[in-house]
C-alpha cells in the first residue's frame, strides 16, 4: 500500500493478524514437531525387557559364560552325590544355583570392568543397573529352563517340587540382588549375601529335618507353581523398575 506525503512516498505492508485459535494451532504443532514420537506398549515392553539385546547386555562374557555352563553339570553331579535321602539335596539346590547366578553375574561384570567396557556402555540410552537388571533376567531365565528341563530327569518326576523351589530360590535371589543393585554395585555386598543365602541354606539343612517331610510331602504342587510365578513377576516388576529409573541412578564402586 502505497501514500503520498509531500515530496515522500510511504510505503506500508499490511500484516494480517492471526485470531486465537489460529495460535493455538501453530503452537500445537510446533510443540507436537519437538516431542520424541509416542511409543507403543509392546516397543515399551522390549526396551525394559529385552534392551540393546543379547550381544550388547554379553558383550565381552564369553568367558564367563563358558565357566557357567562348565559349573552347571558339575552342580548337579554334586547335588545328585549327596544322595536322595539327604536333607543337604533340598537345600544345596536351594543354595547351588543362585551361586551359580552370582557367580555370573560377578564373572561379567568383572569381564567388562577389565575390558574396559563400563565407560562406553555409559553411553548407552540404558541405566547401569538397568544392564545389570537385564544380565540377571537372562541368566535367570536359561537357569530356570535348564532345572525344569533336567532336574526331574535327574531325580525322576516325584522330585518336580524340588525343581520348582531351585527356581523359585534363582528369581528371588535376583530380587534382593537387584534391590541391592538400584542403590549401588558392590562386589563386597553381593558376596555378602552370597555367603549369608549359603549359611542360611547349610542351617535349615541341620534344623529343619520336620519341615522337609511338610514341604515334600503335604503342600500341594500348585503351591509350589505358584510361588514361582509369584517370584517371576517379582523380578519382572523389579527389572522393569530399574530400566526406568535415571541414567545416573545408579553407579559402579
Amino acid at each position: 500500500m502505497r501514500r503520498e506525503l509531500g515530496n515522500r512516498e510511504e510505503m506500508r505492508i499490511e500484516v494480517p493478524v492471526l485470531d486465537d485459535r489460529t495460535v493455538r494451532e501453530q503452537v500445537a504443532g510446533i510443540v507436537d514437531l519437538g516431542m520424541p514420537p509416542k511409543k507403543g506398549f509392546m516397543k515399551r515392553l522390549r526396551e525394559l525387557y529385552v534392551g540393546p539385546g543379547l550381544r550388547v547386555v554379553f558383550y565381552h562374557s564369553k568367558s564367563a559364560i563358558a565357566i557357567g555352563l562348565l559349573l552347571y553339570p558339575v552342580i548337579l553331579d554334586l547335588i545328585t552325590m549327596v544322595g536322595y535321602h539327604s536333607l543337604y539335596r533340598e537345600y544345596l539346590t536351594l543354595m547351588a544355583f543362585p551361586m551359580l547366578h552370582l557367580i555370573l553375574l560377578i564373572l561379567t561384570n568383572w569381564a567388562e570392568e577389565d575390558e574396559h567396557m563400563v565407560e562406553v556402555k555409559w553411553g548407552l540410552p540404558y541405566t547401569a543397573a538397568h544392564m545389570i537388571g537385564l544380565r540377571m533376567f537372562y541368566i535367570s531365565i536359561f537357569t530356570a529352563v535348564a532345572n525344569s528341563l533336567l532336574l526331574p530327569v535327574v531325580y525322576g518326576w516325584y522330585e518336580t517340587r524340588l525343581a520348582l523351589m531351585g527356581i523359585s530360590s534363582i528369581f528371588l535371589f535376583s530380587i534382593v540382588m537387584l534391590l541391592m543393585v538400584e542403590r549401588m554395585w558392590s562386589y563386597y555386598r553381593m558376596i555378602l549375601f552370597g555367603a549369608a543365602w549359603s549359611l542360611i541354606c547349610l542351617v535349615c539343612a541341620h534344623t529343619a529335618g520336620g519341615l522337609r517331610d511338610f514341604l515334600f510331602g503335604t503342600v500341594p504342587l500348585a503351591v509350589y507353581v505358584a510361588i514361582m510365578v509369584g517370584c517371576f513377576l517379582g523380578m519382572l516388576f523389579m527389572v522393569g523398575k530399574v530400566g526406568r529409573k535415571n541414567a545416573f541412578a545408579c553407579k559402579y564402586s
